[in-house]
């Protein structure tokens, strides 16, 4: 498992960092929960299907965080997560 940075090589276009991580998952789930923060704003995709987007609101003295329901997306095998940042 590793994590990549990117720059400007996302599938749509005009995204000038984007992150991307790879994981094994033994089974389907029954459930997946992610729970993410990015700033200012961010997409997410997995094995190459849209999610959904960003972004969490921020405030230094509080982190919040988009919490998503990933389970359609989340494959037995290998699982690609991919998160332009804008």
């Amino acid at each position: 498992d590793h994590t990549v940075m990117v720059k400007g090589t996302h599938p749509a276009g005009g995204y000038p960092l984007a992150f991307r991580h790879d994981t094994w998952v033994p089974s389907k789930p029954d459930r997946a929960v992610l729970r993410i923060t990015a700033s200012p704003r961010f997409s997410l995709w997995i094995n190459g299907r849209y999610v959904g987007l960003g972004p969490a609101r921020c405030y230094p003295s509080q982190q919040l965080y988009d919490e998503w329901d990933i389970t359609p997306y989340v494959q037995e095998g290998n699982n690609a997560f991919a998160v332009p940042v804008s």
